[in-house]
Formats: structure tokens, C-alpha cells, sequence
């Protein structure tokens, strides 16, 4: 019996705080919609990815609604495409960088993508990725990310996009629910001296 209340306690505990999907992208179908730049590519057998673009499109952005008190974890795939030289890819949380990376071909650290994916410049063989997943504590109601690159040439010679795109808001309990939280640990407490 005692160990039918310690677990049914635990449970209410954990249910004071938990994650709330915000974005949830599945590559085998297309991505969310609102980026400044709605370029999807179909990358073969992974399947799609937000952009391919070149130095054209330097970043693409959009903003997210979320409630108050809350960490935002964030998770995506990031591609770094053909002829990088010693250039960034990034993601931008409300216009500070939460993520960076630095690529230059051939990609030491970034993983190899064997299945076919467009990478024209290299003749399919440069396709690298890298698989972030970052959080940051927020506590406003909407914020804006940007993903972007500082590569400088066209889309045919080096290229970036992203995909895979995970948003959860990890809700903060109310300063209210944790009283009753230090009040269930302290019958917790009282109730395994009784036992």
C-alpha cells in the first residue's frame, strides 16, 4: 500500500511541470509555413528540408506564440551543403545566437549524409549535417527564431537549410504550485516515519 502512495505522489509531483509541443516537423512531410523564405526542397530518400539556398537568402526567421514561464528546448537538423569555406551556419533565439557552428569542406565534426540528397557542386558526394538540440530559459509570450548562414556563394557551389524541426515550451510551475509540492514532500516525510 505504502508503495501504491509513493508512486501515485511521484506522479502528481512530475505533473507540475511538463513540455508543451509548440512545432513538431516530420522530413516526410513538408515543414511548418510563416518563414520569411518558404522554399522546401524533397531531398531524395531523407525527404524534405527547409530551403535549399545559397548566399542569396542569408537567414530565414519566424515567430512562435508561447505562454509565460517556460525554457524553450529546440531541435533540428542542420545541412551544410558542397563548398563550405570555413563558414557559419547558426540559430538565432529573439536576436541572440543560441547555436553556431563552423564548416569547412570536408566537414570534420559534422556527420556525412550517404542517401541521396541534392548537392550539385560536389556531385552528390558533399552533403554534411550536424543534429542540434539546444534550450534556453524564456519567460515571454512569443519569441523568433533565425536560421542562417555567412556563406558567400550561389546555391549551385555551397548551400544551407534545415529540417526536423522540434519546438517544446517546457512550462515553469506557478510559485503557488510548488508550495503544494513542499507540502506533499512534508507529509511525504511524516507519513514514512508513520510507517
Amino acid at each position: 500500500m505504502r508503495n501504491v502512495f509513493l508512486f501515485i505522489l511521484f506522479l502528481s509531483v512530475m505533473s507540475f511541470t511538463y513540455a508543451d509541443v509548440i512545432c513538431l516537423e516530420n522530413p516526410s512531410s513538408l515543414g511548418t509555413t510563416g518563414w520569411s523564405n518558404a522554399e522546401q526542397t524533397f531531398c531524395g530518400d531523407y525527404g524534405y528540408v527547409h530551403g535549399m539556398w545559397g548566399s542569396d537568402v542569408p537567414y530565414v526567421e519566424k515567430t512562435f506564440a508561447t505562454s509565460g514561464q517556460t525554457s524553450i528546448t529546440i531541435s533540428f537538423r542542420y545541412w551544410a551543403v558542397d563548398t563550405w569555406d570555413s563558414e557559419v551556419a547558426y540559430l538565432n533565439f529573439n536576436g541572440s545566437q543560441l547555436w553556431s557552428k563552423t564548416a569547412h569542406h570536408p566537414y570534420g565534426g559534422w556527420a556525412i549524409y550517404s542517401g541521396s540528397f541534392p548537392a550539385p557542386f560536389s556531385g552528390g558526394t558533399g552533403k554534411y549535417y550536424e543534429d542540434v538540440t539546444v534550450t534556453t530559459a524564456f519567460t515571454g509570450t512569443s519569441f523568433t527564431l533565425r536560421f542562417g548562414s555567412t556563406i558567400n556563394q550561389a546555391e549551385e557551389d555551397e548551400s544551407w537549410g534545415f529540417s526536423a524541426l522540434s519546438i517544446s515550451n517546457n512550462v515553469v510551475p506557478e510559485p503557488s504550485s510548488l508550495v503544494f509540492l513542499g507540502i506533499a514532500l512534508v507529509a511525504l516525510g511524516f507519513l514514512k516515519k508513520r510507517f
